[in-house]
């Protein structure tokens, strides 16, 4: 019993949870202008569009209060029901090669925790 326990409990500090989000930071190189930065952007975007599983998405690019750094960008995804896709987890290791595969431009998704600890979002 405590063998099959141990392997069913979510394991980690704060277990992720199927939450139907997914959490997208983005980074430029040091030097890329912003309209290169918003371009790259916009392959990500044309990526995630083509998900099936992702019902809506915000994107932007450039400064935020948390992130002064001009290469900066971030992805929101909303995902659909529960019952029509599957654990989000799973879902970011899908999604993870084809984000990579723009080059100039680097991707972390991330399934956000329940509890935030600290104030920003983080890669």
């Amino acid at each position: 019993m405590t063998i099959a326990l141990s392997i069913k409990i979510p394991t980690g500090f704060l277990p992720s949870k199927n939450k139907g989000k997914i959490f997208i930071m983005t980074e430029g190189s040091e030097d890329i202008s912003f309209d290169d930065m918003v371009r790259h952007q916009l392959q990500l975007a044309n990526i995630v569009l083509k998900e099936p599983y992702v019902e809506a998405f915000m994107t932007s690019v450039g400064p935020s209060p948390g992130s002064p750094a001009s290469n900066a960008g971030r992805m929101f995804l909303n995902l659909q029901p529960r019952s029509e896709r599957e654990y989000v987890d799973k879902l970011i290791e899908q999604l993870r090669p084809k984000l990579m595969s723009v080059p100039g431009i680097k991707a972390y998704p991330q399934n956000p925790p329940t509890i935030r600890i600290g104030r920003t979002l983080t890669k």
